[in-house]
């Protein structure tokens, strides 16, 4: 499973370094090496380009992620492997 922040403004690497201090797994931002390996989908059509990515390795990754506040302006979303992107709506996030 990976977990995204996805951000319109430029990359905020303390997410990154927050994300890295509180879990196992390793992160990713932008320009990393294994950045767009976690970010692709097998649906080309739709380009994820997220500030930062968790590779998590357990569920206490998963929960210390999702413990972690995105800054004002950022998206938190997880997305399992082999799972289709889908655009936020109205009730999803």
């Amino acid at each position: 499973m990976s977990t995204s922040i996805e951000e319109s403004s430029p990359v905020l690497p303390s997410l990154a370094e927050r994300l890295g201090a509180a879990t196992a797994g390793p992160v990713h931002a932008p320009g990393d090496g294994g950045f767009d390996l976690s970010v692709a989908s097998f649906n080309t059509a739709t380009a994820h380009r997220p500030a930062a990515v968790l590779v998590a390795s357990s569920a206490a990754d998963v929960a210390a992620a999702v413990g972690i506040r995105p800054p004002p302006g950022c998206r938190s979303r997880s997305r399992p492997p082999g799972t289709a992107p889908r655009p936020p709506g109205p009730g999803r996030s």
